[in-house]
């Protein structure tokens, strides 16, 4: 049977070739770009379609020979259903498809193995996206169909696009920032997680760093951020004059005051612009390294003074400010603005939207079974979630879908918001409904998802066509929302707390001066992960301060701000005001002693790898939220990262105190409400110093055991002493009753005339 099927595919992949694509120009450099971004990713056998989307760079010439190359891993109920795989990029059919492999005849390695020749001019610059079709047929009932629908699986290392690209001359772009600096990643990322893979640029500080650079780092790290495909290990941070090869191996940034540029060689046009720069100017100039095709782009962002350095830093985190920037050398003389209209759009309100104003055009899906796509276009802040909101769909479909049985399905990132029936009173056109899920938290952008099931009468493959069944999805559709600002009163919100302002102005990091390259590398890591919440906005500008025990952080500078305190357990004092106080807080290092709730804790009884994270009131502002995080000696670690930026972590984050450690293991604490147990000992329970994670398990699994065991036993004990306590009420009640009788009888049998009268 199985060798049947391998046939049947092989026959049946629509403009199979009987040979390899032709031979292209050697000269042409290739890349090969997987489809997905995981190991694997699986998807529903019954789907219809599935889309991938692949982006290129723009400082290539894509050039002719670039193929599709898919390998798909299907489960055996899909086999008997499946009448022949389609593939498309950006709308077009593919032809000329050449079936590579056959391996369905290995049960635990089902595979379909094929390539699909892209034309000339089939892939562009920017996203492509790669549409891959399932046509199956419908068999009748009781035919012998599967039950399940079985599922598809594509693996990141064997499912790509093969590209052949040229690069281009550069030239200075200062109004593509920061996707010029970064689109190399795209021409080579990684295969798997375990290769390595050099950093795409560098960022390059003085060793003195100041505010205004840890401010730099902050803003570059969010722009860079909002990239997506960017990571930290593709960002090498370094200091200025440390390598010379830099320049020659990676595209990169320089920040700097005009005094601290030392030695750097700089093209004498930029060189004497900045030397004629004046008090308060700042200065963006963007220049290329090298000669055609092995060419780096560098950028300069300095000033005559650290004001001047700050208006230039601005100007790079405000992408419409850089767009109108003089030209390259561009002097800064200002603080950009920001108009009327960026600051509403920052602020979404009450609002009814059509999807055509949200450039989403009709909605067209084609295909049996299920078939799905995500559009986006409505953006609400991820500091914001959805008060009440409705969606008024008009829609069409085929008339040949089967009721009950065909519906559609509407998701809102992820969420389902409601499914309408699709019948033949529909069919011609209708509307309907879906109320939106309340209190569904924002993203940038929100994805509206259409998922269909469309059930047909019986068919045989040779009576399929692509475009039946379909279902239309108007333009006109419309959305009402009404948004609100998100509430944060547990560190398990702590992902919202830094996104209320789409401009991240709300966000305040206040970290120890004399800060650590490894200190700074972090910082701008968690700058790049805010970035990645935020991909469409035009203004990012956190916040960055710096405190000691001698210079305390700007009061100003805080106030009406989310505030990040990084630092060790020790440091935090020396960032608050006085009077201030957090629950966790060094009182003796060198007698290794720590306060908890009012109490001494030996250090050595904690885990010494230890990150807290602390949140309370802002002292600087009112109605604000201060978050304190670090360790015991550092904070600049990947366990408090994760803490901060990931949301499967956060997931297990409750109460205003939480302590993880290396291994992952996490005790939660609210202090704002009675509990059996202190803060310590919630840590030493949760977190048991000198043990394994297993071996935690184990102990908390029979701590949960012995707390059953002790319900088991208090129930018993309680309902067994009330059974008891009745049982003596009830025995005395009898008693004195029967006593009482006695009494009477005896009464009657001394004086019988009593009764009678």
């Amino acid at each position: 049977m199985i060798w049947f099927f391998a046939a049947f595919i092989a026959v049946s992949v629509r403009g199979q070739a009987t040979g390899d694509s032709a031979a292209v120009d050697p000269s042409p450099e290739r890349a090969l770009l997987p489809l997905i971004r995981a190991e694997s990713e699986g998807f529903a056998g019954d789907s219809a379609a599935k889309d991938f989307f692949v982006q290129l760079p723009e400082h290539v010439q894509i050039r002719d020979g670039n193929e599709l190359r898919l390998a798909l891993y299907p489960s055996l109920e899909i086999l008997s259903r499946l009448c022949t795989i389609t593939a498309s990029v950006n709308g077009k059919r593919l032809t000329g498809a050449t079936i590579e492999g056959k391996s369905l005849d290995n049960i635990s390695d089902l595979a379909i193995r094929v390539r699909f020749p892209i034309a000339e001019n089939g892939l562009v610059r920017g996203w492509n996206r790669v549409s891959v079709g399932f046509l199956r047929k419908r068999p009748s009932t009781g035919a012998g169909a599967a039950n399940e629908p079985g599922t598809w699986t594509v693996r990141r290392s064997d499912s790509y696009l093969a590209v052949a690209y040229e690069r281009l001359p550069m030239f200075p772009e200062l109004q593509r920032f920061p996707g010029s600096f970064a689109e190399e990643k795209l021409l080579r990322p990684r295969r798997n997680r375990a290769e390595s893979v050099p950093p795409t640029l560098a960022l390059l500080v003085p060793a003195e760093r100041r505010d205004v650079h840890l401010r730099a780092c902050a803003i570059i790290g969010a722009r860079l951020g909002q990239l997506g495909y960017l990571t930290a290990e593709d960002c090498r941070l370094g200091l200025i004059n440390s390598d010379p090869r830099e320049r020659s191996e990676r595209n990169g940034i320089v920040v700097a005051l005009r005094d601290e540029l030392g030695s750097l060689p700089l093209p004498k046009n930029i060189a004497e612009k900045l030397g004629s720069a004046g008090k308060g100017q700042g200065l963006i100039a963007e220049f290329i390294e090298g000669v055609s095709p092995d060419q780096r782009r560098w950028l300069l962002v300095t000033g005559a003074d650290e004001n001047g350095l700050e208006k230039a830093i601005l100007t790079l985190g405000h992408a419409p400010a850089l767009a109108a920037a003089p030209p390259n050398p561009a002097v800064i003389e200002s603080v950009p603005s920001i108009s009327p209209e960026l600051e509403g759009a920052s602020q979404p309100g009450v609002s009814r939207l059509l999807l055509k104003d949200l450039s989403i055009p009709d909605v067209r899906l084609n295909g049996i079974d299920t078939i799905e796509e995500s559009v986006s276009g409505w953006r609400l802040p991820p500091g914001f979630e959805l008060s009440s909101g409705v969606l008024d769909l008009q829609l069409s479909h085929s008339p040949a879908l089967v009721s009950p049985g065909s519906s559609l399905e509407v998701l809102v990132n992820g969420t389902r918001a409601g499914i309408v029936d699709l019948t033949p009173g529909t069919a011609m056109g209708g509307s309907a409904r879906v109320s939106l899920p309340k209190g569904l938290a924002g993203r940038d952008p929100m994805l509206l998802t259409f998922r269909v099931l469309m059930d047909v009468p019986p068919l045989d493959c040779d009576q399929r066509k692509e475009d039946e069944p379909w279902l239309l999805i108007s333009a006109s559709s419309s959305l009402d929302i009404v948004p609100s600002l998100a509430r944060v009163d547990s560190l398990g919100q702590i992902g919202r707390l830094f996104l209320r302002d789409s401009f991240l102005r709300r966000a305040a990091l206040l970290a120890p001066a004399n800060l650590s390259l490894a200190e700074a590398r972090w910082l701008l890591e968690f700058s790049m992960d805010l970035g990645k919440h935020l991909p469409s906005s035009p203004v990012l500008w956190p916040e960055v301060c710096r405190y000691s025990q001698l210079v305390s952080p700007p009061s100003n500078r805080l106030q009406d701000r989310s505030v990040l305190v990084l630092g060790s357990v020790g440091q935090w004092k020396s960032a608050l005001p006085p009077g201030a106080r957090v629950p966790v807080q060094m009182t003796d290092a060198q007698n290794g002693s720590v306060r908890m709730q009012g109490r001494d804790v030996s250090l050595a009884s904690l885990e010494p790898s230890l990150a807290f994270l602390q949140m309370t009131a802002s002292p600087w502002s009112p109605g604000e939220l201060l978050v304190v995080a670090g360790g015991w000696d550092e904070f600049a670690t990947p366990t408090l990262l994760r803490m901060l930026a990931e949301p499967e972590t956060a997931a297990e984050l409750s109460g205003n105190i939480c302590a993880m450690d290396v291994d992952g293991r996490v005790a939660a604490y609210d202090t704002r409400i009675p509990a059996r147990d202190s803060l310590a000992e919630r840590i030493q329970g949760r977190i048991p110093h000198g043990l394994t994670v297993d071996q935690t398990k184990e102990r908390l699994e029979a701590q949960k055991a012995l707390r059953r065991w002790h319900g088991s036993v208090n129930t018993v004990v309680f309902y067994g002493g009330g059974f008891l306590f009745v049982f003596i009420v009830g025995c005395r009640l009898l008693f004195m009753w029967e006593r009482t009788r006695l009494l009477k009888a005896a009464r009657r049998e001394q004086n019988p005339l009593e009764h009678v009268l």
